[in-house]
């Protein structure tokens, strides 16, 4: 037997009913009155925490990392989401040029070619580059959210 989500959904069951539960009813009504009223679902929010071991010795908790198993539901609902704000965003050119990861096309990959064929430019002209590299670590869980929140009403959506 699969394991259910959190929500008590098989990703299969919903994957194998898409059609049906879409259009029009229930999931509709759920994410209407969810964006609405700006409320999730207690059941909708809960998630799974698992250990994922890294490598090396498995006795060690330093070695594991949590990944939180959420709702299918709620994944589903955040790509339509992000697909109208994204769209919304681009229409109203909000995206810096030099800005990758969440643009349509544009991802870590691209930025990493960008980059690479500026230093092969650099190259060809006989220019010395310079290059260095930082990783924010948790810098996702540093974001002040009411800054996105006033940014992204200020962009209209």
């Amino acid at each position: 037997m699969l394991p259910l989500d959190p929500d008590g959904f098989h990703a299969r069951l919903l994957r194998n009913c898409k059609e049906e539960l879409a259009v029009p009813l229930p999931l509709q009504i759920l994410w209407t009155e969810s964006l609405k009223t700006g409320t999730i679902p207690p059941a909708l929010k809960t998630a799974i925490i698992t250990p994922i071991h890294k490598g090396r010795n498995k006795g060690l908790l330093k070695n594991y990392r949590p990944v939180a198993l959420t709702s299918h539901l709620i994944k589903a609902m955040q790509k339509i989401v992000k697909k109208y704000v994204v769209a919304h965003l681009e229409k109203n050119k909000a995206f810096n040029d030099g800005q990758h990861g969440f643009g349509t096309g544009r991802s870590c990959l691209s930025q990493l070619l960008e980059h690479y064929e500026g230093l092969l430019e650099y190259r060809k002209k006989g220019i010395n580059a310079d290059v260095i590299y930082t990783d924010f670590a948790k810098a996702f869980d540093k974001v002040d959210h009411n800054i996105v929140l006033c940014k992204l009403k200020r962009q209209g959506v």
